[in-house]
């Protein structure tokens, strides 16, 4: 009879360890199905931040490819508008240059054409001192000469010239 309660302790005790081992096995099985969705679930997600973090990495480098560009273009057309301009600058230059030496020439002309008239006047005045008799002068805005003499004085008359001819 011992025998047999030990035999159905045994057997009671194999069946219980077996449906606790069933069990743990089970529940093994389960966590490690929760692990491996786990996993997976932590896997998927790294994978769309990845590939969130790669597509924003290539619209990055696409924007800065497109910036470069447009800096490239920008750099080009400043270097041909700086060309046109040193052209403009090397042209309007020359052109100064050329009104600067015809002013240059005016000038001189005008103070040789001063210098002459001045010595006229000089003449003049030492012919008029030294007759006494003759006194002109040109009116520039009018165009006429004014004549006069010691003769006309004298005799309360004047003679006026337009353009060197007496009037």
């Amino acid at each position: 009879a011992q025998k047999e309660i030990y035999e159905e302790g045994i057997e009671s005790f194999n069946s219980q360890i077996g449906r606790e081992l069933e069990e743990s096995e089970s529940q093994d099985k389960r966590t490690d199905s929760l692990l491996l969705i786990g996993a997976l679930v932590v896997l998927a997600i790294s994978y769309a931040a990845w590939l969130s973090v790669l597509r924003g990495l290539q619209r990055w480098r696409a924007d800065l490819k497109q910036a470069v560009g447009e800096r490239e273009r920008a750099e080009q057309a400043l270097r041909r508008a700086h060309a046109g301009l040193e052209v403009r600058i090397g042209e309007r230059t020359a052109e100064l240059g050329k009104t600067n030496q015809a002013l240059q020439a005016e000038i001189a002309e005008r103070k040789r054409a001063e210098k002459a008239l001045q010595e006229i006047e000089l003449r003049l005045a030492h012919a008029m001192s030294l007759a006494q008799l003759v006194a002109w002068e040109y009116g520039v805005a009018s165009r006429l000469f004014n004549f006069s003499n010691r003769y006309y004085v004298l005799h309360g008359t004047t003679a006026e010239l337009e353009g060197g001819h007496l009037m």
